[in-house]
């Protein structure tokens, strides 16, 4: 008994210390991949994938080496195949206080999203790396994540949300002076204006773009630019001018770079040149690319250059190609969007299992919401008596001008003034309890910083003040019969104070129409009470 009792203790002996001695290995190697991981990112990869066994590791260096690893493949493009090991960084940083362990935990799990496709998830991980981003790591982190984010709202189709980030991302790199990062904020936001259709805009950021990589010596970028711009001119009908930046992009390309795509771009340009011996030589160099994508464009066009010149034998051997590329990227895609799926049923598994985890923290949750519930109705309840009272006497006031001495009502425009002080104050007494006030508060309180109004938006606000102020409207109308609905908007945009930036989002006008405007309404209503109405300021109470 006791020489098993000895020997149980040895082996448990060994085997701890053999732990200790992996976990010691194993903690060296993941301090020294940190270190590279900045300039060396191929190295860190390697050193990392040598840790043997790496779900053995403690919680701290585990969680360590899931972001470390991420962050390597991340950096040389590799994808990682599911979300299963940066997710246990999240898990176990989320509560701690180390705030620059928790930003990379969501960020490069966001990363990870953001390749298996899933952009609604990677957007909230993104949004909460910024939440907790801590000063030091802003120069690295913080332009990449507004980057990150313009990627996904883009395949959302959310492009006013994709600008606004390259324009965040590009306002930090330009504080940094980081002109690489530039580079790629300028042409994100050229991006994003050819997926609206604003080729001009798109060529003004593209030609920035170009500086930059002109004043770097950067001939990738250089490169890179050239042939996009030479697309653009090729969208615009603008054939020469795509054909020389197309051909500079290929000859500026360092010694070994791909230019499939852009010999795919040169033969389409040469094409719509009727240059057509040239265009068969480029699209026969692009279908020779590794990439379906590639080639299916090339057969794609060298059907239409053989059916253009009557060459129909080698336009049917061209479709043919063409539909056996198309199947093969149908399938292709079809595996993509399967495997994506999946992806997307096991991250919708683990959420369930998050779920059931905190169940009892969601019921105090929601415990709460119903005690702060019952508290917002009762308060709901007396406003909206008094909102009925309000209303009852705007609908009194409104009764007393329309059956009224309509000459009563032609009266001086000091009198007018006066009659307008109640019928106002009931008015914005309605207003301030409005979401659309508030919404003017916030623009208000925005100008000067790049503030966006959906047309939707504006036209709420427009409607919500159409319906509260129609008191005044009338009043207005009744005295001055030349003013249009417009100017009766205008009208109360002034008294409420609003500032021409405010008025011009809700109303969608340019800056000469509403100077126009506004020179025929002081015709209309006379310098004194267009005066007293342009200088007063009922929005804030």
């Amino acid at each position: 008994m006791k020489l098993l009792f000895s020997c149980i203790i040895g082996l448990s002996l060994i085997l701890f210390l053999s732990t200790c001695h992996v976990g010691s290995d194993a903690g060296i190697l993941l301090r020294r991949a940190d270190l590279l991981l900045q300039q060396f990112p191929d190295s860190a990869l390697m050193l990392l994938e040598s840790i043997p066994h790496p779900e053995k590791l403690s919680g701290s260096e585990r969680a360590d080496y899931a972001i470390f690893l991420a962050r390597a493949r991340t950096k040389l493009y590799v994808h990682e195949p599911n979300d299963s090991l940066i997710r246990f960084a999240v898990d176990y940083y989320k509560r701690s206080r180390n705030n620059e362990r928790k930003m990379q935990a969501y960020y490069y799990r966001g990363c990870v999203y953001q390749d298996m496709r899933c952009m609604d998830l990677a957007v909230k991980d993104f949004l909460q790396a910024l939440k907790v981003i801590p000063k030091e790591s802003e120069y690295l982190y913080l332009g990449a994540i507004y980057e990150h984010l313009a990627g996904c709202y883009e395949e959302q189709n959310l492009y006013e949300d994709a600008m606004c980030a390259h324009h965040k991302a590009y306002e930090i790199y330009l504080e940094q002076k980081n002109s690489g990062q530039l580079f790629y904020a300028l042409r994100g936001i050229g991006h994003i204006f050819v997926l609206q259709h604003q080729l001009d805009s798109s060529l003004i950021y593209n030609k920035k773009a170009l500086d930059i990589a002109e004043a770097t010596r950067k001939n990738y970028h250089k490169s890179l630019i050239l042939g996009e711009m030479g697309m653009l001119f090729n969208e615009m009908g603008e054939y020469h001018k795509a054909n020389q930046y197309i051909t500079a992009s290929i000859s500026v390309a360092p010694a070994g770079t791909s230019l499939f795509t852009e010999y795919l771009w040169k033969g389409n340009v040469l094409r719509n040149l009727q240059q057509m011996d040239s265009a068969r030589y480029y699209l026969n160099l692009s279908k020779s690319s590794p990439y379906i994508f590639n080639r299916g464009g090339s057969y794609g066009e060298l059907y239409k250059l053989e059916k253009e010149e009557n060459n129909f034998p080698a336009a049917i051997a061209a479709a043919d190609s063409l539909i056996y590329y198309l199947d093969l990227i149908h399938d292709t895609t079809k595996a993509t969007e399967t495997a994506r799926l999946a992806d997307k049923y096991e991250i919708e598994l683990y959420q369930q299992k998050l779920a059931g985890r905190y169940k009892i923290e969601v019921l105090f949750i929601l415990l709460f919401f119903i005690i702060v519930g019952a508290v917002y109705f009762g308060i709901d309840k007396r406003r909206k008596k008094k909102y009925l009272e309000l209303q009852n006497q705007l609908m009194k006031s409104r009764t007393d001008i329309l059956s009224g001495d309509l000459e009563e009502q032609d009266n001086a425009e000091t009198d007018l003034m006066g009659m307008l002080e109640p019928s106002l104050e009931l008015c914005l007494q309605l207003f301030r309890r409005t979401e659309t006030y508030e919404r003017l508060l916030s623009l208000e309180k925005k100008m000067g910083v790049a503030t966006s109004l959906s047309i939707h938006e504006g036209q709420m606000i427009c409607e919500s003040i159409y319906d509260t102020f129609g008191d005044i409207m009338l009043k207005l109308k009744i005295q001055y019969v030349d003013l249009t609905k417009e100017d009766l908007l205008h009208c109360v945009f002034f008294l409420l104070g609003c500032s021409k930036e405010t008025i011009l989002l809700c109303t969608r006008a340019s800056e000469g129409a509403f100077k126009s405007r506004k020179s025929r309404m002081k015709v209309k209503l006379g310098e004194e009470f267009f005066g007293w109405m342009t200088t007063r300021q009922c929005l804030v109470p």
